[in-house]
């Protein structure tokens, strides 16, 4: 079995990086699905509804990751500032 994880990283570690991971994909799927019909412009739009609730899923990720990660780091080391728009 190939290992996702860079040997210094404890297991554990990398068990729960690759599950929050995970949690990201449903996310990006349902962003590439609705970008094309939803108008931003628009905040009653059902599909800018699903891909504003998307975002702030994925946003939410990153920062529990982020805070999780034990390196004191804030979010803006993390993500490029526009994520947090």
């Amino acid at each position: 079995m190939i290992s996702l994880c860079v040997p210094i990283v404890e297991s554990r570690q990398c068990e729960v990086l690759i599950f929050q991971a995970a949690h990201l994909i449903p996310h990006m799927c349902t962003i590439c699905l609705y970008e094309p019909f939803g108008d931003i412009t628009d905040p009653t739009d059902p599909a800018t509804r699903r891909l504003s609730s998307a975002t702030t899923a994925i946003v939410s990720i990153i920062q529990e990751i982020a805070a999780g990660s034990g390196t004191n780091s804030d979010f803006s080391t993390i993500m490029h500032s526009s994520a947090s728009v």
